[in-house]
């Protein structure tokens, strides 16, 4: 959580994810887009907790330029990286804190998102952030949560994990969604 792992940060995952790191983020998108849709996106609130280095953000401001939204992150380097980065977007307001006590008012956010960030929580700290994103949404509003599975997860899916490094393809990410998709998902807390 240094300033030179901040400038390296993204290039890092983007050959981690074999190139598909943004792509994978941009996943967020299309569920922000259903609860947005047809709303003035001037008094709508998104809150991005663990925002790292802005990347996803970018991509909601480029998608709802005027929308409001608030990145937070326990890391100071990260958000200058991220403050450096969307320095182009007004109506962002970038801030070092804690997940587990997020400084915005209850109900607050028609939106929030995590990107790439649970992975690495402890199963205890998930289950403090989940109340707060519960405490700070909106009724109605939406949780999008998008993360990478990682050894020991699900035992089932490592050997997934094994092919992730030579074989990441489409075909695998439908594979995992099937299997999501055809029993409910428990989320570890």
């Amino acid at each position: 959580m240094t300033d030179d792992s901040a400038k390296r940060y993204d290039t890092q995952v983007e050959v981690l994810f074999n190139g598909t790191a943004n792509a994978t983020r941009r996943q967020a998108l299309p569920p922000l887009r259903e609860v947005f849709a047809g709303r003035d996106q001037r008094w709508l609130s998104l809150l991005d907790v663990g925002c790292g280095t802005g990347r996803f953000l970018d991509f909601v401001k480029q998608t709802w330029p005027r929308l409001p939204a608030i990145g937070i992150d326990l890391s100071e380097p990260y958000v200058k990286e991220a403050k450096r980065h969307l320095e182009r977007w007004s109506r962002i307001n970038l801030v070092v804190a804690n997940g587990e006590s997020i400084p915005v008012p209850d109900e607050s956010q028609d939106a929030v998102t995590s990107i790439f960030t649970f992975h690495e929580m402890p199963p205890g700290v998930r289950h403090i952030v989940f109340r707060e994103f519960a405490r700070v949404l909106r009724p109605g509003g939406r949780l999008v949560l998008v993360d990478s599975l990682q050894r020991g997860d699900k035992p089932e899916y490592e050997g997934l994990l094994e092919l992730f490094p030579r074989a990441f393809t489409s075909r695998i990410l439908r594979v995992i969604s099937r299997r999501i998709s055809m029993r409910s998902v428990e989320l570890p807390v």
